[in-house]
């Protein structure tokens, strides 16, 4: 009787034996047979790209200027970067007819030492590439003075974290807009904020930025003691305004991974090819007077 079951448990563990062999022979030929496909995706026409945000710090002669120019790279290339070095960069003050030509520095760096800025004066930036012309039209809109920066824990969206926060006079009898940029010295990006005094004009406004926990990492994203906060604050064009309200509402919406968010659309700034419409540009001609400021949380 002993023989007779041990005799069964021997055929028992020969068959448990002989499936984990089989199960195990289909894992490493699933494996062995997966191999890296590369889908290669349509892309788009190479493009112009143009970095041209003239900022005018307060208290300084902004004399000092840069445009960067570059093409279009594949989506998936982020670590490719291809400089425009052979095109023609130009500012004007169209107000008063004088002209500021940038030089072409290093990698689609084209600077000036010459600019000289000058408060609610048109200007317009003419870039020739490839015997195409490119232009664009801005006015230099001032911003009022960084006011009172200090912190709390009462006046953010969420009363037990940590924000920062400034104010600031707006000119009454305007139409004013402004946009704002906030870093620490943790962040890899600056986080922008809009402000128009439609409702608020003549005002002492105040701006505020709180950092909330990333859920998703479980990372301490708020603000903590000794972090450095950099704030940039400038005056900006209503159509400026409108550019940047569609482009980071488009970039908020797509992080929040919604699946009936609505499909960005081609965001084309200001600048235009007037020689060949078809063949437009990527980016913004900016002019603005900027308020700078650096607070260091206590």
């Amino acid at each position: 009787m002993n023989i007779e079951l041990n005799t069964n448990k021997k055929k028992q563990m020969k068959y448990i034996y002989k499936k984990f062999l089989f199960l195990l022979t289909i894992v490493f030929t699933v494996i062995s047979c997966t191999e890296v496909i590369e889908m290669k995706l349509p892309e788009g026409e190479e493009r112009l790209v143009v970095e041209a945000n003239i900022l005018w710090e307060k208290n300084t002669t902004g004399n000092e200027q840069e445009v960067k120019l570059s093409l279009t790279t594949p989506y998936y290339n982020v670590n490719e970067r291809k400089p425009v070095t052979d095109a023609t960069v130009r500012i004007v003050n169209t107000t008063i007819n004088e002209t500021y030509s940038f030089t072409h520095d290093e990698n689609g760096s084209y600077k000036t030492t010459s600019f000289e800025p000058n408060a609610n004066h048109d200007y317009l930036i003419r870039i020739v590439y490839k015997e195409e012309v490119y232009e664009g039209v801005e006015r230099l809109m001032m911003v009022p003075e960084i006011q009172d920066i200090s912190q709390s824990l009462s006046e953010g969206q969420d009363d037990e974290v940590l924000e920062v926060k400034f104010f600031y006079q707006d000119a009454a009898d305007e139409e004013n807009y402004y946009l704002t940029g906030f870093k620490s010295q943790r962040d890899l990006f600056t986080t922008y904020d809009l402000t128009k005094d439609e409702f608020i004009n003549g005002n002492l406004i105040k701006e505020t930025w709180e950092k909330i926990d990333d859920e998703d990492t479980n990372e301490n994203e708020e603000l903590r003691k000794d972090d450095v906060v950099s704030i940039i604050h400038q005056g900006i064009s209503r159509q400026y305004y409108v550019y940047m309200n569609i482009l980071i509402n488009q970039y908020s919406s797509g992080q929040g991974g919604s699946p009936f968010q609505a499909i960005p659309v081609k965001l084309k700034g200001n600048i235009v090819n007037v020689t060949n419409k078809d063949n437009y540009c990527h980016g913004y001609f900016s002019v603005s007077e900027v308020s700078k400021a650096v607070y260091t949380v206590q």
